[in-house]
């Protein structure tokens, strides 16, 4: 007989966010995130590694949703795909520069 305590059933989601801008990035927050302490800021070239526990997401298709004031300004970005509320790619490469965002998927 097997017997497992504590074991956790956990789908993560990690992000490498580099802000290649000389603005400091403030809210930062990607979206199905469930953790309102998740939010956070970039320093100007700062790196941040960023995960997201997809365990509640709803068993629908969806995609990520970037969201950070930089600036003074609000900015608003859709990207990826996850299926059945489990992601199709374990990385996401994203470069916020000061005109637009780089975004790689890696598989």
């Amino acid at each position: 007989m097997v017997c497992c305590v504590g074991c956790e059933n956990k789908t993560t989601v990690n992000f490498q966010i580099k802000n290649d801008t000389t603005f400091q990035i403030d809210s930062l927050n990607i979206e199905p995130n469930q953790n309102p302490d998740k939010v956070t800021g970039l320093k100007p070239n700062q790196n941040l590694d960023y995960q997201i526990d997809m365990s509640h997401v709803p068993k629908t298709d969806g995609s990520y949703f970037l969201s950070f004031r930089m600036n003074d300004e609000q900015h608003l970005k859709r990207f990826g795909y996850y299926t059945n509320g489990w992601p199709i790619s374990d990385l996401y490469e994203l470069t916020i520069k000061a005109d637009t965002i780089l975004i790689k998927e890696i598989p």
